[in-house]
C-alpha cells in the first residue's frame, strides 16, 4: 500500500513539472519517472496506459507491482481530477482520485534494511506543516480485492473519503464496507488542530455475524460485533470512550483520558477497561479470564523527562499482575516492581492457557521483579514454572534466576547478573525425542552491559545429557549496527542418543568451537568453525571405516561490503581428507576444492587404492555468466576423468563435456574380466539450452564393449538412438563364439504430449536374435511392449558355474500398462536343451520347458532324463508380483540313478517331492523319497588325518584377490545377503533294504524309514536305517556286525554306529564304528579290559602285543591303517563281487582256522539268498523273504541234508 500511495502521490507532485515542459510527451518523462522513482532491487512498477498529463484530468489504464515471484499488486483505470490553478497558489487542489480496482493478491516478498532508529527524545503531537495546502475532496476505489494470503481469508470492499491538510490543520474522513459477504463497515472520522490542539475522534467498526474479525479470530458462534472509539476536546483534557458490543451486549468498555496539571505540566495518561469477554472466548479459555478482565494504568510524564507509571494492574480469574515503574530523567530505572501469578482461582488444578497451537496447562507461574536504587544497587528477577504441559511435551519444573545489580557509572548505567535456568522432569510422547532431550538441563551465566559498551554473556554453561555449550558472547549496538561476537565451544559425548530421532545408526563423539564476530543487520561475518569427531557414523550408506578415529574440521570465512570469502575449508581424517577455499561477489565467484580418498575400496569391492578429485569453478561478471566448470578424478585403480564446460544455476542450462579412461578396471565375479582388460576410454558430451536437452555424443569403448549414442529431448519432441557392441559373446560361455549387436531407436513427437516409440533389436551369429517394440507414455506412466527372440541358454553358464546349461530359449513378451510384473504376459519354451550337473556326476538330457506368464503369475512344466539313468520332471507356479516370490513347486523323479565312484551309488526308485514357500525368504521342502539299491562308501583316507583348516584371516588382501577366492568357492559371497537361504524340511526316505555301507573293510547291509524336519542347516531326523547284517574284515579276520544305524545330523553326511564283536583267546573284542560317514571314528574295547593295541592283537593273532613277530606288528600296523581309511575296495574280494554282480561276496574261518566262502545277491526286492561253500566241499545255502516289515521268512539247505525253515518276528524299538 506504500508503493500505491507514492505512486499517487508522485503524480500529483510532477504534474506542475510536465505543464512547465511542454515538449516532453506523456510516455516518455512521466511514466518512466514514475517507474523508475517506484521500482528498486526488491519491486518492479509497471504503468501502461497512461494520458492526459497536460490536462486536468489524467488517466492510467493499469499499473502493476512485481517482485521475484511475480505480480502482487494490480490497479485498473485511475482518474485525477484536479486543479492546475491552484498549484499556481500553493494548494494541491484534487478534486478527484478514483480507481475501478485494486488487486492484493499476496504479500510482497520484503527484502530487509538496515534499521531506522528514531530520535531518543519524546515531543509533543503535532501535524506537519508543509510548504503547500493539500485538499482532496473525494478519493474512491470500487472495489478493492485482497487475496488469501493478506489476512487468511480472501475479501472485497469499497473505499469512499477525504482530506484537508492545510495550515496545522488536518481532518481526514475514511470509509470501508464489504462487498463480498457479511455487511462490514469501517468508519473514521478525525481531525486536529495545532493552534486549538482541538481532536476530534470518532471511529466504528461493525459486522454482522460471520464477519471478517469474527472468522479471523475464531470467535464462538461468530456473532455480529460493534467497536466504538469516541472523544473530542484539547488533546490535554481528552476522553476517549471505548466500547465493544457482541450480539448487541457490552463486553469491554472503559476511557482512556488525558489530563495537564498547569501549576506543574505533569502530564498524566490514565486507562481503565473492564468487562466480561467470556462470550467471545472459546470455552476451554473462559475459565482463564472468568467474567472480570480489568486492565489499570497510571502513567505521569514530569517535565523534567522523569516517568512515574504509578499504576499497572491487569487482571482475570487466573491472572494477577501488578506493578510500578519509575525512571529518571534520560530513561535509567530508578525503581520497579512488577509481581504476577498463574494459578487456578481455586486450585483444583492445572490452568489452560490461552494460546495458539495446541492445549497447554501449567500448574502455576511465578514472576518477581523489584528494585529501588534508594534502597539498594541489588534487584531481583526471578520466573518458577510447575508441571508445564505441552501437549506431548512435559515440564516439572522450570525456574530462571537473574537477580543482579544496577548502577550507575561515569561511562552510565550498568547492569551485571547471574543468569541460573533449571529445567526438571523434562519428558516426551516420543521415545526418540525423549532420548534425545533427555529429563533435564541447566543453564548458568554471567550477564554484563555497561552503556555504550556490549551486552557481554560471559562464563556460559549449559549441559543436557551428554551435550555441554560453554563460552562468551557480546553484542553491541552502535553506528546503526547490531554486532555479535561469540567464543562458543560445544561437545555431544555420544551421538547413538540421536539414532532413533533421525532414523540413522549415529555414533561416535563430537566436539567443536565457533569465535568471530557478527553484524547481525547487514549480514556481515568473520567467523571460524572448528570440530573434532571421534570414530563417527552418520549414515547407513556411510562406511564406518571412512571417519574411525579422529576427524577434523576447520571453517574460516569472511563476509563484508565486497563480498563472501571462505578462506579455508578443511576436512581432515584417517581415510578421508578435503580442502577448498573460494570467494563470491558481485564481480564473480571462484571456487577450488581438493579431496582424497585413502582406500576407494570401503564403497566397492571393485576397486582398491585411493581416489583424488579437484574441482574448479569461477563465474563472470556479467548478469547471465554461467560457471566454469574444471573438474578431474583420479584413481590408482586406473580411473582417469575430466569434467569441463559451464552451467548456469539460475536457468539450468548447461554445455558439459566428460572424458574419462579406465585401465583393466575389475568387474563383479559374475562378469568376464577381458570385458574390461586393457584401457576402456569412456567422452559424453551434452548441453542444456532454454529447456532443450542436447546428448551430442557418447562414446564407450574397450577391447570387447563399444557403446556410441545420441539424442535430443525437448518439449516439441524427443530422439534418441544408440549402439552396443560385444566383439565376442564366448567370453561369457565357451559354448558360443561371435559378435553381439544391439541397438536402439527412441522418438517423440510432434510434442510433448506424444508417446515414445521404442524400436530396439539384438542379433548375433551366435543364435541370438531380440526384437522390443512399442510405446511408452511417461505422463500416464503406462507402456505397450512387445519382446520376442530366441537366447542360446549357454549364456547362463558363469552364472550357473559350476553347472552348466546348453540348448535355446523361445520367448514372446507383451508389456502393457504400468510398467509392472502384474502386466506382463506371454509365453516362453526351451529346445535341445541339456544341464550338465558336475557336483553329482550326471546331467539332464533331452530337457523340455514350457511357461506361461499371466496376471503377475508364472507356471512351467518340464521333464528331462537323468545321464544316469532314471526320469525327472517338474511343474508349478510362481507369483511374480507378491513380494518373497511365493511358489508352488512339484518334482518328481523315476528310477533315478546317482552315481560319485568314491562315495557313493544310489538308486531311486521314485521321488515326489514338493517346494513351497518364497523362493526370496523361507521355503519348505516335503514329499517322499524311495531308495533302491544303494552304496555309501566310506572315504579311503582321512580318520585320524590332519584336522580341518582353521579360519584365515587375509591381512591386506586386495579386491582382485579377494574376487579370485570367491570364483574358487574359498571367500565370501559378494551379494553380502549374510549367508545362505535356510530351507525347512519334512521329507520321508524308505528303504526297506539293500543299504549297502562299505569301505575300510565294512560290509554291511541297513534298511529301514528316516524322516528329515528342522532345516538344511540344521537336521531334525526322526527314524534311522538298521543294520539288516554284515561284518567287518581286519587282516583276514571276520567280524560279525551285531548292531547298528545310519541317520542324519545337522547336515548332509550321514551318521552312522556300527558294533562288530568277535570272540578270541578268552576275549570277547568290541570295534566301534561311530561319527560321520565323511570321517568316522573307530575304536576298540574288550572284555576284560585291555588297552587298544592289545585289543587287536587278541582280535588279529590271538596273542599279546609283546609276543608278537616284527612281521605280526607290521601286519597289525597294516590294519590299522586300513582301518584308518586305507583302501578296502580295490582287494580281490571286491573286484570279484563287483565282476560277478553279487551283493555279498566273504571268505570266512572258524575258531580252528577252517576256511568257507560265502556269496549271496537280493534276487528281487525283497527276497535274498546265499550260498556257503566250506573247505571240504560241502555246500549250504539259504533263502530269506520279507513278508512284510516285520515277518521273514527263513530257509536253509544243505549237501549234507539238512535243513531248516521258520518264519520270524522281527521289530526294532
Amino acid at each position: 500500500m506504500r508503493a500505491l500511495a507514492l505512486c499517487l502521490t508522485l503524480l500529483a507532485f510532477i504534474l506542475p513539472a510536465t505543464v512547465l515542459a511542454q515538449e516532453e510527451d506523456d510516455r516518455t518523462r512521466i511514466v518512466r519517472f514514475l517507474e523508475d522513482q517506484l521500482s528498486d532491487g526488491a519491486r518492479t512498477v509497471t504503468i501502461s496506459g497512461f494520458r492526459g498529463a497536460l490536462s486536468s484530468t489524467a488517466q492510467m489504464d493499469l499499473m502493476t507491482i512485481a517482485d521475484d515471484d511475480g505480480v502482487w499488486l494490480t490497479l485498473e483505470n485511475v482518474q485525477l481530477t484536479w486543479s492546475r490553478a491552484a498549484l499556481l497558489r500553493g494548494a494541491l487542489q484534487i478534486d478527484q482520485l478514483t480507481a475501478e480496482h485494486l488487486e492484493i493478491a499476496r504479500r510482497p516478498t520484503i527484502t530487509r534494511s538496515g534499521p531506522d532508529l528514531s530520535s531518543a527524545e519524546a515531543t509533543p503531537f503535532s501535524l506537519p506543516e508543509l510548504p503547500v495546502s493539500i485538499a482532496i475532496e473525494r478519493t474512491a476505489i470500487a472495489r478493492v480485492s485482497l487475496g488469501e494470503d493478506i489476512l487468511g481469508l480472501a475479501v472485497a470492499f469499497s473505499i469512499e473519503g477525504n482530506a484537508r491538510l492545510a495550515g496545522g490543520e488536518g481532518s481526514a474522513n475514511l470509509n470501508l464496507e464489504r462487498i463480498d459477504g457479511p455487511r462490514g463497515l469501517f468508519d473514521l472520522q478525525a481531525s486536529y488542530g495545532n493552534t486549538t490542539r482541538q481532536l476530534d475522534l470518532a471511529l466504528l467498526v461493525e459486522e454482522e455475524a460471520g464477519g471478517i474479525a469474527t472468522t479471523l479470530l475464531g470467535l464462538p458462534g461468530a456473532p455480529p460485533v460493534r467497536l466504538s472509539v469516541d472523544g473530542a476536546g484539547p488533546i490535554d483534557e481528552f476522553t476517549a470512550d471505548i466500547a465493544l458490543e457482541s450480539d448487541g451486549e457490552p463486553r469491554l468498555t472503559g476511557q482512556v483520558v488525558t489530563s495537564l496539571a498547569a501549576d506543574t505540566g505533569e502530564r498524566r495518561v490514565q486507562a481503565d477497561l473492564g468487562g466480561d469477554i467470556t462470550p467471545l472466548l472459546m470455552p476451554d479459555y473462559r475459565r482463564f479470564f472468568g467474567p472480570d478482565v480489568a486492565l489499570e494504568t497510571d502513567l505521569r510524564l514530569l517535565p523534567d523527562g522523569s516517568v512515574e507509571l504509578d499504576t499497572l494492574s491487569l487482571g482475570s480469574a487466573a491472572l494477577t499482575l501488578d506493578g510500578t515503574l519509575s525512571l529518571a530523567p534520560g530513561g535509567h530505572p530508578r525503581a520497579f516492581e512488577l509481581v504476577g501469578r498463574i494459578a487456578d482461582p481455586e486450585d483444583e488444578g492445572p490452568v489452560r492457557l490461552p494460546v495458539s497451537g495446541g492445549d497447554v496447562t501449567v500448574g502455576a507461574v511465578d514472576l518477581n521483579l523489584s528494585y529501588d536504587s534508594a534502597d539498594r544497587d541489588s534487584y531481583t528477577a526471578k520466573v518458577g514454572v510447575t508441571s508445564l504441559n505441552l501437549g506431548p511435551a512435559r515440564v516439572a519444573s522450570l525456574s530462571l534466576d537473574a537477580s543482579g545489580q544496577i548502577g550507575e557509572t561515569p561511562q552510565g548505567l550498568s547492569v551485571s547478573s547471574p543468569v541460573t535456568i533449571e529445567i526438571g522432569g523434562l519428558s516426551h510422547d516420543d521415545p526418540a525425542l525423549a532420548t534425545a532431550l533427555g529429563d533435564s538441563a541447566r543453564l548458568t551465566a554471567q550477564i554484563s552491559w555497561l552503556q555504550g559498551a556490549p551486552l557481554i554473556l560471559s562464563d556460559l554453561e549449559t549441559q543436557a545429557g551428554n551435550l555441554f555449550l560453554s563460552g562468551m558472547a557480546a553484542l553491541l549496538l552502535a553506528d546503526q549496527q547490531l554486532t555479535l561476537t561469540t567464543d562458543l565451544r560445544a561437545e555431544a559425548g555420544d551421538l547413538s542418543r540421536f539414532a532413533a530421532l533421525t532414523g540413522q545408526p549415529l555414533a561416535g563423539s563430537l566436539s567443536g568451537a565457533l569465535s568471530g564476530e557478527a553484524e547481525i543487520l547487514s549480514g556481515a561475518f568473520d567467523m571460524v568453525l572448528t570440530g573434532t569427531g571421534t570414530d563417527l557414523v552418520l549414515a547407513d550408506g556411510v562406511p564406518p571405516e571412512l571417519l574411525a578415529g579422529d576427524t577434523t574440521l576447520t571453517v574460516s570465512a569472511l563476509r563484508d561490503a565486497t563480498g563472501t570469502t571462505l578462506r579455508e575449508l578443511r576436512l581432515s581424517g584417517q581415510e578421508v581428507s578435503l580442502t577448498a577455499n573460494g570467494r563470491l561477489s558481485s564481480t564473480g565467484a571462484t571456487l577450488s576444492a581438493e579431496a582424497r580418498l585413502a582406500e576407494v575400496g570401503l564403497f566397492t569391492d571393485a576397486l582398491s587404492g585411493p581416489a583424488n578429485v579437484t574441482i574448479d569453478i569461477t563465474q563472470g561478471v556479467e548478469d547471465d555468466a554461467t560457471l566454469q566448470i574444471a573438474a578431474n578424478l583420479r584413481s590408482d585403480a586406473g580411473i582417469n576423468a575430466d569434467l569441463t564446460g559451464g552451467a548456469d544455476p539460475v536457468s539450468g542450462d548447461f554445455d558439459l563435456t566428460l572424458s574419462g579412461t579406465a585401465t583393466d578396471l575389475p568387474l563383479p565375479a559374475a562378469l568376464p574380466p577381458q570385458l574390461s582388460a586393457g584401457e576402456i576410454r569412456l567422452f559424453v558430451s551434452a548441453r542444456r539450452d532454454d529447456g532443450v536437452l542436447i546428448l551430442r555424443d557418447l562414446r564407450l569403448a574397450g577391447p570387447e564393449l563399444t557403446l556410441t549414442g545420441s539424442g535430443q529431448l525437448s518439449d516439441a519432441g524427443a530422439v534418441a538412438s544408440a549402439e552396443v557392441r560385444l566383439n565376442n559373446i564366448g567370453l561369457f560361455t565357451d559354448a558360443l563364439s561371435g559378435a553381439v549387436t544391439s541397438t536402439l531407436n527412441v522418438t517423440r513427437g510432434p510434442d510433448s504430449a506424444a508417446p515414445y516409440r521404442i524400436v530396439a533389436n539384438v542379433g548375433s551369429a551366435a543364435g541370438i536374435t531380440a526384437t522390443l517394440s512399442g510405446s511408452a507414455e511417461p505422463v500416464a506412466g503406462t507402456v505397450d511392449l512387445t519382446a520376442n527372440g530366441q537366447l542360446p541358454l549357454a549364456l547362463a553358464n558363469r552364472a550357473l558355474a559350476p553347472r552348466g546349461i546348453s540348448g535355446s530359449l523361445a520367448f514372446d513378451l507383451t508389456l502393457r500398462g504400468a510398467p509392472s510384473l502384474a502386466n506382463l504376459s506371454g509365453s516362453f519354451r526351451t529346445g535341445g536343451a541339456r544341464v550338465t550337473l558336475p557336483i553329482v556326476q550326471t546331467s539332464i538330457d533331452g530337457l523340455s520347458a514350457s511357461g506361461q506368464i499371466s496376471g503377475g503369475r508364472l507356471s512351467f512344466d518340464a521333464n528331462g532324463t537323468l545321464g544316469t539313468g532314471g526320469t525327472i520332471g517338474a511343474n508349478g507356479s510362481v507369483t511374480l508380483t507378491t513380494p518373497g516370490l511365493p511358489a508352488q513347486i512339484t518334482v518328481t523323479g523315476q528310477s533315478l540313478r546317482l552315481i560319485d565312484p568314491t562315495l557313493y551309488s544310489a538308486s531311486i526308485n521314485r521321488a515326489d517331492v514338493t517346494v513351497s514357500g518364497s523362493l526370496a525368504g523361507s521355503l519348505q521342502v516335503g514329499g517322499t523319497i524311495a531308495l533302491g539299491e544303494t552304496e555309501l562308501r566310506i572315504p579311503e583316507s582321512g580318520l585320524g588325518g590332519s584336522a580341518p583348516i582353521p579360519p584365515i584371516t587375509h591381512l591386506g588382501e586386495t579386491a582382485a584377490e579377494r574376487r579370485t577366492r570367491v570364483a574358487a568357492g574359498l571367500g565370501p559371497s559378494e551379494t553380502g545377503s549374510g549367508g545362505s537361504q535356510r530351507i525347512g524340511l519334512d521329507l520321508t526316505i524308505t528303504a526297506p533294504g539293500r543299504i549297502f555301507l562299505r569301505g575300510r573293510g565294512l560290509d554291511a547291509e541297513l534298511g529301514g524309514t528316516l524322516g528329515l524336519a528342522g532345516t538344511t542347516a540344521n537336521v531334525i531326523p526322526s527314524g534311522r536305517f538298521d543294520l539288516i547284517r554284515g561284518r567287518l574284515a581286519i587282516l583276514g579276520n571276520r567280524l560279525d556286525l551285531t548292531d547298528g544305524s545310519a541317520t542324519l545330523q545337522g547336515n548332509f553326511d550321514p551318521y552312522i554306529r556300527l558294533l562288530a564283536t568277535s570272540r578270541n583267546g578268552g576275549y570277547t573284542i568290541g570295534v566301534n564304528m561311530i561319527g560321520r560317514i565323511s570321517a568316522p571314528e573307530i575304536s576298540f574295547t574288550s572284555t576284560p579290559a585291555l588297552p587298544e593295541d592289545e585289543v587287536l592283537a587278541q582280535l588279529l593273532f590271538g596273542r599279546s602285543v609283546s609276543a608278537l613277530s616284527p612281521v605280526q606288528l607290521l601286519q597289525m600296523a597294516d590294519a590299522a591303517a586300513s582301518l584308518a581309511g586305507g583302501s578296502s575296495q580295490s582287494g580281490i574280494f571286491a573286484t570279484l563281487r563287483e565282476g560277478l554282480g553279487l551283493d555279498d561276496l566273504d571268505l570266512q574261518t572258524d575258531a580252528e582256522g577252517n576256511a568257507a566262502l560265502r556269496a549271496g545277491r537280493y534276487l528281487s526286492d525283497n527276497v535274498y539268498t546265499d550260498v556257503v561253500i566250506d573247505q571240504d566241499g560241502n555246500t549250504g545255502a539259504s533263502l530269506n523273504i520279507d513278508l512284510t516289515p516285520d515277518i521273514t521268512a527263513r530257509g536253509t539247505f544243505s549237501t549234507d541234508g539238512t535243513s531248516r525253515l521258520g518264519v520270524f518276528f522281527e521289530r526294532d524299538y
